[in-house]
């Protein structure tokens, strides 16, 4: 932060981070409590949902905080520690291979269960998002390696500055983990829920040009939208994703290659709007839940005194009544939108 404005610019965004990472952390918060105080939300969407929720909080609620934090130190120092080092870099990349793999077996969970009606388990999607933590974990890890804090000297005028980047690590290692975190964080789980969505979108379209001339009574119609309605949810939630998170690769993969990836630039401005976008990306899911969930709607006022009276409106009911239980085809119904 070299000038007076830049600084104020950035304190500015700053602010507005923080305020949407609280936000983030209460609503996902509200999310886990809806699902687990609700009986009627035990489907494998539901526990993919709170898994979701989880990942957003420890992103809203520990690593931007920290990010900003660094940012916000005039003298451009890091003050957070080799841990604190080591978790700024850890914990993002961790909470979003989490979110993206969870997404991909949501793809994988809603395809199967449209297309073939065949249904998974809650053990089995219990063992899923165990695995899941795992793979992601094994992608974050070398964060932990890679990451340290660092004595300079700067040359000109012999200042010292304590820094958190990457230092005495094999040469080509940052290159290399970029393109592995690009392709198994980004390009590949994209892709294969692109495919899995363009199979439903297909699935789906010649569903309603079959049923168009036969008589399958208002039950049936509404079975139809309520399918259809919920994969313009699922492909809504990917949109964003994509949207909200290009800047985070983009600025990793090329910090990475050209070892710019010092603590120093995190109080530039394209890092505090990465910072903001990504800050908005942990209140996404919960909004829209409750925008297109009516039983999440009804579990929150229950749980929020406050929100008794017009929540949100009724916008493409899903997961409730006879559609929702030909949507999932479990016993208990699910009522979690995607």
């Amino acid at each position: 932060m070299t000038s007076s404005s830049g600084t104020d610019i950035d304190a500015g965004l700053a602010a507005m981070v923080i305020c949407i990472c609280v936000l983030g952390v209460i609503l996902n918060l509200l999310v886990i409590l809806v699902v687990a105080l609700n009986r009627n939300m035990r489907a494998s969407t539901d526990l993919f949902v709170v898994n979701l929720s989880i990942s957003d909080i420890l992103l809203a609620g520990l690593a931007l905080p920290l990010k900003i934090n660094t940012a916000l130190y005039a003298d451009g120092d890091f003050h957070g520690g080799d841990v604190g080092c080591k978790l700024i870099q850890f914990v993002p990349q961790f909470s979003i291979m989490c979110s993206i793999s969870t997404m991909v077996a949501i793809s994988f969970d809603r395809l199967f269960a449209i297309t073939e009606q065949k249904y998974m388990r809650l053990r089995v999607t219990a063992v899923l998002i165990a695995l899941i933590w795992v793979i992601a974990l094994a992608t974050s890890a070398p964060q932990l390696y890679e990451y340290s804090v660092s004595l300079e000297v700067e040359e000109y005028d012999n200042d010292t500055h304590v820094s958190c980047g990457s230092h005495d690590i094999p040469e080509n290692f940052e290159t290399v983990y970029a393109c592995i975190v690009l392709v198994v964080s980004y390009v590949l789980p994209l892709m294969l829920i692109a495919g899995n969505y363009g199979r439903l979108v297909v699935f789906l379209y010649k569903r309603s040009v079959v049923t168009t001339g036969t008589r399958l009574g208002q039950g049936g119609n509404h079975v139809m939208r309520s399918k259809i309605k919920v994969l313009k949810l699922l492909i809504c939630l990917t949109v964003i994703f994509i949207i909200l998170w290009m800047p985070y690769f983009v600025l990793f993969t090329i910090e990475e290659i050209t070892d710019t990836d010092n603590s120093s630039e995190s109080a530039s401005a394209a890092h505090t709007v990465k910072h903001l976008m990504i800050a908005v990306s942990t209140i996404t899911n919960p909004i829209l839940y409750a925008t297109f969930n009516k039983t999440f709607r009804l579990g929150l006022r229950r749980l929020v005194p406050c929100c008794k009276q017009g929540l949100v409106g009724d916008v493409g009911e899903v997961g409730c009544g006879e559609a929702g239980r030909n949507f999932v085809g479990d016993k208990t119904v699910s009522t979690t939108a995607v």
